[in-house]
């Protein structure tokens, strides 16, 4: 005697729409990959940007040298600053006196990745304070990150908070 297969029993789902929930699901594990790809590129980015900028600082601040923030500056600071409104600023700040201490940065700072000119460009904001023997200052530097290389875009000192 022949067994008999009992029939399927229908799911009440047509099947394009089963397949499109397959093709969903997928869908929503490959954005979680790319997430998570970003989040620790991020991170990365967050730790890379963090020792540039506070070596940046010290190196500017221990002799206030301005090569050593040219040398660092982005395309886009160079283009909006001339070696003549560094001079004045510098001499000014050398006023100062010696650096008496630099702790590094106040906290993790801020890092961001943002969309310009066609492509993603990861963006960091940081701030230190430096003891001088003439003053005491608080500097906030703004990096970029071109072709794997991080830059200044600004940088600025406020004597104000401490006055």
């Amino acid at each position: 005697m022949a067994e008999s297969v009992p029939p399927k029993p229908e799911s009440g789902f047509p099947r394009w729409v089963m397949q499109l929930a397959v093709v969903g699901v997928l869908a929503v594990l490959l954005l979680l990959c790319v997430f998570a790809h970003e989040a620790h590129a991020l991170d990365v980015a967050g730790q890379e940007s963090k020792a540039y900028a506070d070596q940046s600082i010290h190196a500017i601040v221990t002799t206030w040298s301005e090569d050593e923030l040219i040398n660092r500056a982005s395309p886009e600071f160079q283009a909006a600053t001339t070696k003549g409104q560094l001079d004045s600023v510098f001499i000014e700040l050398r006023k100062l006196g010696k650096l008496q201490s630099y702790p590094g940065l106040k906290d993790d700072g801020k890092i961001t990745l943002k969309w310009q000119n066609g492509h993603f460009s990861y963006l960091a904001f940081y701030e230190a304070t430096a003891t001088f023997e003439k003053g005491r200052l608080l500097v906030s530097i703004h990096l970029v990150k071109h072709d794997q290389q991080w830059q200044i875009s600004g940088f600025h000192v406020d004597p104000e908070p401490f006055l």
